[in-house]
């Protein structure tokens, strides 16, 4: 009899690339799939429904599953906080109580490398055992790293159910849209003056790869999922083409801050530990347990970037390369037309 995969959050970018090779693979007959949104593709083995995790109707959704694996969870930040928490701790809370109701075995969550947080005395690599220390303003590591700790204490009370963390690096590729794309998608990249750490990526296929394979194998546990080694800081800036706009660190975090808070960043200033310090993984223990990565480091962000080519984002604001190009004459001609009343002003208060 083949294998029943509940997946919430189907219909993003990762969702539905891992539908994509449920639906090819033998073992698997069935996925319910979940989502806010509803999904643009419909495949033989996929019923879905347009459903919140936040809903109290969820075991009755995802009866008849024997593996849920759990996507639904707000990646960029949100400027109502409290909002971003109900949705990503409060729906975990919600998936638990599911997993237990519906009586399903196993659970796959995927984490994030960003729950270990990016410090200067980080080991590098950093292995599975070293604590969780989620850099202070960045909601979506310290979501990640609260929702494990409530996993860790829910699965000893739950000894009947098989539980698999991922903690996968920065995740991109030719179909992810979200902060960390976005951030290779600047005139310039934004660096922090006097900090250049190594830096380490996973592509957007071999994670659902990872969730396919540990779903579908026993390997109860916690595993870094990422590609092999890092990228030095002059590599990634060499594989992206654009230059490095270098801001010290006393003016980046206020002005970022200001930013966010006015609407002209998305991202608070929690962010930019991510681009001062190393959070490199080792990823070891999930080679041992049968996964390896297909594609390099610089070969993900070569395939991104030439992905994300007809595109810039500065701040909050993204455009087509055309666009881009009209605002900047349109900026151009405004500062023009501005020094011109300026200079006209100037010379009648003379007169």
């Amino acid at each position: 009899m083949g294998r029943t995969i509940a997946v919430t959050g189907v219909s993003g970018y990762l969702g539905k690339t891992l539908l994509g090779l449920l639906e090819r693979h033998p073992e698997v007959d069935h996925v319910i799939g979940l989502d806010t949104r509803e999904i643009p593709i419909r495949t033989p083995k996929l019923e879905f429904h347009t459903f919140d995790v936040l809903d109290p109707g969820l075991p009755k959704m995802v009866a008849g599953a024997d593996t849920l694996v759990h996507l639904a969870f707000c990646v960029d930040p949100m400027r109502d906080e409290a909002l971003m928490h109900a949705v990503n701790v409060g729906g975990f809370r919600c998936v638990l109580d599911a997993v237990e109701e519906a009586r399903i075995s196993k659970l796959v969550y995927p984490s994030s490398a960003w729950a270990y947080g990016a410090h200067p005395d980080n080991p590098v690599p950093l292995r599975e055992g070293v604590p969780l220390r989620p850099n202070t303003g960045f909601s979506y590591a310290e979501h990640k790293a609260e929702t494990e700790a409530l996993l860790t204490r829910w699965s000893a009370g739950h000894p009947d159910v098989s539980v698999t963390v991922l903690r996968p690096a920065t995740t991109i590729g030719p179909h992810v849209s979200n902060f960390m794309s976005r951030a290779l998608e600047g005139p310039r990249l934004l660096g922090i003056r006097g900090y250049a750490p190594p830096l380490q990526f996973l592509h957007e296929d071999d994670f659902a790869e990872a969730l396919v394979h540990f779903a579908l194998e026993a390997h109860p546990g916690t595993y870094n999922v990422c590609a092999d080694g890092d990228l030095g800081h002059d590599e990634v800036l060499a594989l992206v083409g654009r230059g490095e706009l270098a801001v010290p660190a006393g003016l980046a975090f206020p002005l970022t801050e200001i930013s966010w808070k006015l609407g002209l960043a998305d991202v608070p200033a929690g962010t930019l530990d991510l681009i001062m310090h190393p959070c490199v993984l080792d990823n070891s223990a999930a080679r041992t347990a049968g996964w390896r990565p297909r594609h390099s480091n610089s070969e993900t962000v070569a395939e991104t970037v030439r992905a994300l080519e007809d595109h810039v984002t500065i701040g909050a604001f993204r455009f087509t390369q055309s666009g881009y190009r009209r605002a900047k004459r349109l900026l151009a001609a405004s500062a023009v037309a501005a020094a011109a009343a300026t200079i006209a002003l100037a010379t009648r208060r003379r007169r």
